[in-house]
């Protein structure tokens, strides 16, 4: 009882607003992992999948800096429903597309980059206005109500559009995001007409003004990892790991498709997100602990060896098992890593550190995830059709047959991975901070 008592603090507004979230990003998820599908199986490409993955975190890159204070000037339902039209037409565009069998990789590209783009100023807004539905003091439980819908999606959405993909394929799919992204933004603005109405404070000033600000919060940034050099390692780090993990996440659709269906594949990614949701939910449960770091890092470690496992092993059930270990390992550093930033960071110099990070951990991620496809395309797979030397040392270690390149980049990923991890704990004041 006393736990829903708290779940009804939360108040109407905003359980219609979490109502329509979740039900919008049901479509999201399903549409995200049928487009994996459909590129791989007309490319049959990594450096393709790779491209789509760029084109979703690299607009981001380049307008996240400036998004946050140009929103802060405008009002933020109206950032919202434009951002909402925006992806909608889209969404329809894509439909008559592949309806009129027009529908090309580079078309899936553009609605990527296009997509990237609109979040980068809806995420802010939305944050903002989540404050006029929710008393200050129960922030962090609605963060975490949202934390737990998406994990949770995260774990059925892959499975369900696996067995739907085989019956209604790539349009149908896009059907069914179209419907549940109308239904939740209903939803949504609902919430939004019962919230109590508040005047916001916005900023005043041009658009030049915004670039001049964001470009203060950039330079602030810098100093105060000139500063803190640990912080910095703690970034630096944070950077490397980041980008090894971009590449197995970003080949492991390649590698199972190789040698599995596409029901097959949802199931695996369904595994992964359960394992990112019992490491969610755990540390919801437990109390933080003190040496983050270290937790950190062992982590990271166990992340590292099950990239590696993943080239490694044969079988559907293995694949299940180590995606699982994966997702529980990530998430648990995950809460850490985001904890240690929080506590260490000057709360004035929190919004424009945090932009400076996101935006060097999606360069850093998309620069690997580049590298990883163009040396799966242009190095293994030659190597392996050719037993080069290269197929030879590696090849002994993975098992034979279809997949071969993209299993031996995932041990690379892992070795690299671990080594990375290692030379972390190695280093005493990194391994020591709290």
């Amino acid at each position: 009882m006393k736990a829903l008592s708290r779940l009804r603090a939360l108040g109407r507004p905003f359980w219609l607003l979490w109502t329509g979230q979740t039900i919008s990003m049901v479509g999201t998820q399903m549409v995200q992992f049928a487009m994996s599908v459909w590129i791989y199986e007309r490319t049959n490409s990594a450096l393709s999948f790779a491209g789509a993955i760029v084109a979703s975190l690299l607009p981001a890159v380049l307008v996240s800096p400036v998004a946050v204070s140009v929103v802060d000037r405008l009002k933020r339902r109206n950032v919202m429903i434009a951002a909402d039209s925006i992806a909608a037409l889209m969404t329809l565009m894509l439909l008559i597309l592949l309806w009129r069998e027009r529908l090309e990789v580079v078309h899936l590209y553009v609605f990527t980059a296009i997509a990237s783009v609109v979040s980068a100023f809806q995420g802010p807004a939305f944050e903002a206005s989540v404050a006029s539905i929710v008393n200050k003091g129960l922030l962090t439980r609605a963060a975490g109500a949202f934390g737990v819908s998406a994990t949770a999606l995260g774990v059925v959405a892959p499975s369900v559009a696996g067995a739907l993909i085989a019956v209604i394929g790539l349009p149908g799919i896009i059907a069914i995001d179209l419907l549940t992204f109308v239904s939740g933004t209903m939803f949504v603005w609902y919430a939004f007409s019962l919230a109590k109405s508040s005047s916001e404070k916005l900023k005043t000033g041009t658009l030049t003004e915004a670039l001049r600000d964001s470009r203060k919060n950039f330079v602030s940034a810098l100093g105060f990892f000139k500063r803190d050099t640990l912080m910095l390692a703690l970034l630096l780090y944070s950077m490397m790991q980041a980008g090894l993990i971009a590449v197995s996440v970003s080949l492991v659709v390649p590698l199972i498709l190789e040698k599995y269906d596409a029901q097959t594949l949802g199931m695996v990614l369904s595994f992964e997100a359960l394992g990112a949701l019992a490491g969610s939910m755990a540390m919801v449960w437990l109390d933080m602990p003190e040496r983050r770091m270290r937790i950190v890092l062992v982590c990271d470690a166990i992340v590292a060896a099950c990239v590696l496992m993943v080239g490694l092993v044969d079988g559907v059930p293995g694949l299940c098992a180590v995606e699982f270990l994966a997702g529980l390992s990530a998430a648990v550093a995950s809460s850490c890593v985001f904890a240690l930033w929080m506590t260490r960071v000057p709360e004035s110099q929190r919004g424009g550190i945090l932009v400076l990070t996101s935006t060097s951990t999606m360069l850093a991620t998309a620069s690997t995830v580049v590298f990883g496809g163009l040396l799966v395309e242009r190095v293994l797979k030659p190597a392996f059709r050719t037993e080069h030397w290269i197929a030879e040392a590696l090849g002994r270690m993975v098992s034979p047959g279809e997949g071969q390149a993209v299993a031996a980049m995932f041990v690379m990923c892992g070795l690299l991975g671990l080594s990375v991890s290692m030379a972390g704990i190695a280093m005493r004041p990194l391994r020591d901070m709290r």
